[in-house]
């Protein structure tokens, strides 16, 4: 009885993930390690190149990280640090997708309506990491 609660309570703290769990297809990295801020000063180019997600640490990530319509996370995670690229997933849904590096993702599908993706304590490296809000 005692292994059927403790059964019971991991299944109740990994089902969020497992529902939000996304299959790939395909997953291309265009750009890797860029800033999307203009003008930036030299220190930020040079950290942000140290944010190059590999294609494995990319798969992990929207598979497990929390989706949603809306960009909810943006106040609290931005990061200028980014990578892009082309995403397939196996619902048929396809596009191109952004990552920031405080694993803050977009996917702007072919139909133009985006997907947001978020997921704390990543494997690669974010040169941001200890700038973000309150709640991280």
């Amino acid at each position: 009885m005692v292994k059927m609660k403790y059964i019971l309570l991991l299944l109740i703290a990994i089902m969020p993930n497992l529902l939000n769990a996304i299959a790939l297809k395909n997953i291309e990295i265009k750009d890797a390690g860029i800033t999307v801020t203009k003008d930036p000063a030299e220190g930020e180019i040079n950290a942000c190149k140290k944010f190059k997600p590999t294609k494995q640490q990319l798969i992990a990530f929207f598979k497990s990280s929390e989706v949603s319509k809306e960009n909810k996370w943006l106040h609290e995670y931005y990061s200028s640090c980014v990578s892009t690229g082309n995403v397939e997933f196996e619902n048929g849904v396809s596009g191109e997708w952004v990552l920031q590096s405080s694993g803050l993702g977009m996917v702007i599908p072919d139909n133009g309506d985006s997907i947001y993706f978020f997921r704390k304590d990543n494997s690669w490296e974010d040169p941001m990491a200890g700038t973000y809000g309150l709640e991280n």
